[in-house]
């Protein structure tokens, strides 16, 4: 084959590899349009989420407003594992440790979350209690069974009670 047909063979193949990196870029810019408008509308959806707790909490109904931040916490708990790398026992772990979990309650969500795979024989032994109750509170939460709710008047009391210990 001559230089002119190299040449011409080359300039073909640049051409066609032009024409495919033109496709994927417009693809990828497709996909990150649809991935930002996802984004701003979950933004909008908690914003107005947490719109609705504070109103809640402003007018008194303190029961409403717990709940709606359940809703919001295990919503952006949800999103926070589906991004890690490797959502396991260990990452759970590693988030109360450093503060990204701060109570039982919090970490039983996280828990709720796992795959079974994701929980090898040897870590499940070291589970004390079932945390797939995804509604279940800690004995000692003001919203756990039996305890009064922080609307009442003996909850309250106990609140003073505690104040005047310290």
């Amino acid at each position: 084959m001559s230089e002119l047909g190299y040449a011409w063979a080359f300039g073909i193949i640049g051409s066609i590899a032009s024409i495919i990196g033109l496709i994927i870029a417009l693809v990828q810019t497709y996909k990150l349009a649809g991935l930002k408008a996802q984004v701003k509308s979950k933004i909008w959806s908690d914003i107005s989420t947490i719109k609705a707790l504070m109103e809640d909490l402003e007018n008194g109904k303190c029961e409403i407003g717990h709940a709606r931040a359940c809703e919001q916490f295990r919503d952006l708990l949800r999103e926070a594992s589906l991004i890690e790398k490797n959502y396991t026992l260990d990452t759970i772990n590693l988030w109360r440790k450093t503060g990204k979990l701060s109570s039982v309650w919090q970490q039983k969500q996280a828990m709720a979350l796992l795959d079974k795979e994701c929980i090898c024989p040897e870590k499940a032994e070291t589970l004390n209690e079932v945390y797939a109750n995804w509604d279940a509170y800690s004995f000692d939460h003001p919203y756990a069974q039996g305890k009064p709710t922080m609307d009442s008047e003996s909850f309250q009391e106990e609140i003073q009670e505690e104040g005047n210990k310290k």
